[in-house]
């Protein structure tokens, strides 16, 4: 007897979502669109439980193609949040071997208290250090050839004006070092370091 496969967590949710939208006021696939959205972070949030097949469920019950957005926030949130079921969900939906560096960090203020320092996973807006420089990641490539784009950036200095002493021209940000990063630089990044340590402590 073929055993009986239960809903995740995440998939309840957004069960309940989809039966239940709009029954007090009037129909409006956007507003459908929009509350889908915002129950799949919700889940994420709250720690719910994903199960690795998730997404493949949303496409078939739920037509997620038309609410998910761009997913890369989906797993950027499961990162920030540690919900460890919901970013193996995305990465089994993505065929994706994860970008792991130690001690990534994202600035981004939650309202749920600090959560985004010392990450293990590289996402979409993670910093770190790269080859002496600070790098955001801008982009997560999968397919045949997977790789992090990350990228350092210059800074311009304001300008004042002389007699009013007002700002006249905002700092400006522009690209730096633009990085290609696969997971054979990190293992080759990674050795390295590992090798400089010890010397580092006999030197002390």
């Amino acid at each position: 007897m073929k055993k009986k496969v239960h809903d995740s967590a995440a998939i309840k949710l957004l069960q309940l979502v989809w039966d239940h939208n709009q029954e007090a006021i009037s129909h409006s696939w956007l507003k459908l669109n929009h509350s889908m959205h915002r129950a799949l972070f919700l889940a994420v949030q709250s720690g719910m439980k994903f199960a690795k097949d998730d997404f493949e469920t949303m496409h078939t019950r739920f037509r997620a193609g038309y609410w998910c957005g761009d997913l890369e926030y989906f797993y950027r949130e499961a990162v920030l949040y540690r919900n460890a079921s919901a970013w193996q969900a995305y990465e089994n939906y993505r065929a994706r071997t994860p970008f792991i560096w130690k001690d990534a960090r994202l600035t981004v203020r939650t309202g749920d208290g600090p959560c985004g320092d010392g990450l293990a996973r590289l996402v979409v807006g993670a910093e770190f250090t790269w080859k002496g420089e600070q790098v955001t990641v801008t982009r997560v490539k999968d397919g045949a050839e997977p790789a992090v784009i990350a990228c350092s950036y210059s800074r311009t200095k304001e300008k004042i004006c002389p007699r009013c002493k007002n700002i006249v021209e905002w700092p400006k940000e522009k690209i730096l070092h633009r990085y290609t990063i696969t997971h054979a630089d990190l293992r080759t990044a990674r050795a390295a370091m590992r090798v400089k340590r010890p010397a580092t402590a006999a030197a002390a």
